[in-house]
């Protein structure tokens, strides 16, 4: 036996309506949480490039102090161990370069001059620069950049991203579709039916039914409308046929009575 959605029940109907959108809420939920975790994500590598930067620049105070370039060459390479680093400068306290870790290539700065810590992502580089003032008990020692490579991280995101965006969009259609097949098993059996109905109400013609195969609730309606129209044009018939052997008998009574008269 074929399965065939017209002959589910209504109410399985309504719950397969109301699951589709749980459905396609519970995407745009997992969107929300999904977006807050990468946010927190950039958060957290943020504050963990911050902590490397600031132990660097405490275990580098000791070789600014006596310019031991081979002992803070040293501590940085430990201290940027765990991270995927681009490059680490190490300036004295007058600006001055003192040593650099990782890309050599590249240009740095001969003299800078900073006030404050800062942080702030390059997107166009996929780095995080994180610009230190070392500084013990008021007295600056030195300063230290820290840039840090973004790309993995920015990989993840984006792989995440995607998943997301494609989960999102099969739920939201899977979800969608569903619902519209789901109100459109139910609203359009009973538009037909209503519309049936002003016509025969409006021609009071009852010898036409409407014919539907379905074997939920809404087929039940159709088969009892159909057989109650069809007593009525039974019982309609009779009445008629009744009415037409009455005329009959009164015609042959009446000229019984002209041949008599």
């Amino acid at each position: 036996m074929s399965f065939s959605f017209k002959n589910v029940s209504i109410k399985y109907k309504i719950t397969l309506w109301v699951m589709s959108a749980c459905l396609v809420t519970l995407s745009v939920g997992y969107f929300i949480a999904l977006r807050n975790d990468l946010n927190i994500l950039r958060k957290d590598f943020k504050e963990i490039t911050r902590t490397k930067a600031l132990l660097m620049g405490e275990y580098s105070i000791s070789p600014l102090v006596f310019h031991d370039k081979n002992a803070a060459l040293k501590n940085l390479k430990i201290g940027a161990q765990s991270i995927d680093y681009k490059s680490i400068e190490l300036y004295d306290d007058q600006g001055n370069i003192f040593v650099k870790l990782g890309d050599t290539e590249s240009k740095v700065p001969s003299h800078i001059r900073l006030t404050v810590d800062t942080t702030h992502f390059i997107p166009n580089k996929h780095e995080i620069k994180f610009s230190h003032v070392i500084k013990h008990d008021g007295h600056v020692f030195g300063f230290l950049i820290l840039h840090a490579s973004t790309f993995d991280l920015e990989e993840e995101i984006s792989r995440d991203i995607k998943v997301l965006i494609l989960s999102g969009l099969l739920i939201t259609l899977v979800g969608g579709v569903l619902i519209y097949f789901t109100q459109r098993a139910v609203s359009v059996p009973i538009y037909r039916l209503v519309k049936y109905l002003d016509v025969v109400a409006e021609n009071s013609n009852i010898s036409k039914t409407i014919h539907i195969k379905r074997g939920d609730e809404i087929g039940s309606i159709y088969n009892a409308i159909n057989k109650l129209l069809n007593k009525i044009h039974h019982n309609e018939e009779e009445k008629n046929n009744y009415i037409e052997t009455i005329q009959k008998n009164n015609d042959k009574l009446g000229r019984t009575l002209d041949a008599f008269s």
